[in-house]
């Protein structure tokens, strides 16, 4: 992914049409195989940490409501 991103920058550079172009569609497919891998690695983190601090505020009205009684 980065490779193809410098020879783009590369071909902006140095005023190359087909190079910027031919690494312009080297480039884009992995950044969309990038953001996918990115989300699926992410998504479940969060959901994790969601859940986690869900269970701990549950706890804790738990047992704060066994204390009263």
């Amino acid at each position: 992914m980065m490779s193809a991103a410098q020879a783009a920058f590369t071909g902006i550079g140095e005023g190359d049409r087909s190079g910027q172009r031919a690494a312009s569609t080297a480039f884009i497919p992995r950044m969309g195989i990038f953001s996918i891998l990115a989300t699926v690695h992410v998504a479940p983190r969060m959901l994790d940490l969601f859940m986690m601090q869900r269970f701990m505020l549950a706890w804790r009205v738990a047992l704060h409501h066994t204390q009263d009684r």
